[in-house]
């Protein structure tokens, strides 16, 4: 009986910690989704589903790596899932017809751009592009350092940067998860759609 207790005590704790998580989480999407209400951005469910699908897919694939960036083996097994995410335009294919509704992005508050050179940053939200979904790019892309300097730490300024960057957005999903144990923050918006590069001092086109 006494051990009974003990394993449900256990059971218990993990449950309220997974739930107190979910709910940290929950809360930071609803304060995001009021930021981008506040913006004249609306909230659209079917993008909500992309950009959870697409966090989802991120927080999984990152706990299997072993070290601070995914090896050759464990990108090309990312890129696989990514793959299938047909929706998003990163997989649009050169010259062929596509079926991509969505253009893909990711907060990267500000990080700087070491790809282009001492001083350049990239914009506070950064799309998501071919160029990025390749062995070469998702090690950049998903390495533990850039992540945790890319996180949305949901204080004021990035909430004001958020706002600014969306602001003439017509409709978007947004989708927060943990990922190294940092927030964060995508965004899903209609493929072509007007995203303000502010943050940015990578001249237009160039860098990872």
């Amino acid at each position: 009986m006494k051990l009974f207790k003990k394993v449900l005590a256990v059971v218990l704790v993990g449950a309220m910690a997974v739930s107190m998580l979910t709910a940290c989480g929950s809360s930071e999407v609803s304060k995001v989704k009021d930021a981008l209400k506040d913006a004249g951005v609306t909230i659209d469910s079917a993008k909500m589903a992309s950009a959870n699908k697409a966090s989802g897919a991120l927080e999984k694939a990152t706990e299997t790596f072993k070290g601070d960036a995914p090896t050759e083996e464990e990108a090309k097994a990312v890129q696989a899932e990514l793959k299938k995410m047909t929706e998003f335009s990163f997989n649009d294919a050169t010259g062929s017809a596509t079926t991509s509704k969505y253009d893909l992005y990711i907060w990267t508050n500000g990080v700087v751009n070491k790809t282009e050179g001492k001083g350049n940053t990239y914009s506070y939200l950064k799309k998501v592009e071919a160029k990025h979904v390749t062995e070469q790019g998702l090690k950049r892309l998903l390495a533990k350092n850039f992540i945790k300097q890319g996180e949305f730490k949901g204080t004021q300024s990035d909430y004001d940067n958020l706002k600014a960057v969306l602001k003439g957005v017509e409709s978007a999903g947004v989708s927060i998860q943990k990922v190294y144990g940092v927030d964060v923050l995508l965004v899903v918006v209609e493929k072509g759609t007007a995203v303000s590069n502010l943050g940015a001092t990578t001249p237009a086109g160039s860098g990872t």
